[in-house]
């Protein structure tokens, strides 16, 4: 049963992963350049993902958490005592930064209109 929940949890991580920089990649090298004129398409194209995105973003806290705390290198909270930990910082600043600028964008989207 453990390797059932390890294997469900990475295969989840890794859509939610998919689909969170998928939309980010989308919205740089896509929507925004084909779209810059259109205010009232891109507040659609913004309205229509949130839920895709705040899904993603619960599956990868609720499955992130249970790889992590499985994970060997693991060595408790805030040790970063080992490379593993550092990398495991390095990457959820990474996170913490594609979130925030998600929500700076999104207002300033709306207000194209």
């Amino acid at each position: 049963m453990t390797q059932f929940l390890i294997s469900i949890s990475t295969w989840l991580h890794a859509i939610a992963t998919v689909v969170f920089i998928g939309h980010f990649v989308l919205l740089a090298g896509i929507y925004l350049p084909a779209l810059s004129k259109n205010g009232t398409a891109l507040s659609e194209i913004s309205k229509r993902s949130r839920p895709w995105m705040y899904v993603s973003l619960l599956i990868f806290a609720i499955t992130g958490t249970h790889l992590m705390m499985i994970d060997s290198g693991y060595l408790g909270f805030m040790d970063f005592g080992n490379f593993w930990g550092i990398v495991m910082l390095v990457k959820h600043i990474l996170v913490f930064a594609m979130i925030a600028l998600g929500f700076w964008y999104t207002p300033s989207c709306a207000s194209v209109r």
